[in-house]
């Protein structure tokens, strides 16, 4: 088993990059078939930049893309606490959205993103995360799409990050001894 460390956190690889890069290729096109040719799609910054990139390039679409960044997390814990970073400036009223996300964990973060999109007047939000944590899950709240169900300790690699570090390794890596 190969493990890293990262900030005194040991982590184990978990999900090598062509088991991750075949699953992608998968949700593409079931998002691609179940999404109409004019669905916004927003990518949820930072985290889920690798895997927006990744689902798009697959779907090989036209659609448009926004940004934005809310985050909760400092080092490996949820601090409960959302903050929104980098606002949406693009209108959402009466469009249908797919969310694209790292992950979905505690539920906290998407949950009100949801919220916020609807109280925008968002037609319909379809939320696509590469990883759902639910051990952590702590709102009613379930992905459309996900590319793997894993429970357990904080991930590195492939955009998951431990203080903006190991984002940028291929496969991913799962905390051990926690």
């Amino acid at each position: 088993m190969k493990t890293i460390e990262i900030e005194g956190h040991r982590f184990a690889k978990t999900l090598d990059c062509s088991a991750i890069d075949s699953r992608i290729k998968e949700l593409a096109q079931q998002i691609k078939a179940d999404n109409k040719p004019d669905t916004l799609y927003i990518c949820m910054l930072n985290g889920g930049a690798l895997f927006t990139f990744a689902v798009m390039m697959e779907m090989d679409v036209k659609n448009e893309m926004a940004f934005v960044k809310w985050s909760s997390y400092r080092g490996n814990e949820s601090t409960g606490n959302i903050t929104e970073e980098m606002p949406l400036t693009t209108s959402v009223k009466g469009r249908d959205i797919v969310v694209l996300e790292d992950i979905i964990d505690t539920g906290n973060t998407m949950t009100k993103f949801k919220e916020y999109l609807q109280s925008k007047g968002a037609k319909s939000c379809k939320i696509a995360v590469l990883l759902n944590m639910k051990g952590k899950r702590k709102f009613n709240i379930e992905p459309d799409y996900a590319g793997f169900e894993m429970t357990g300790g904080f991930v590195v690699g492939h955009g998951f990050e431990y203080d903006n570090k190991g984002r940028g390794l291929r496969d991913i890596y799962q905390e051990i001894d926690v």
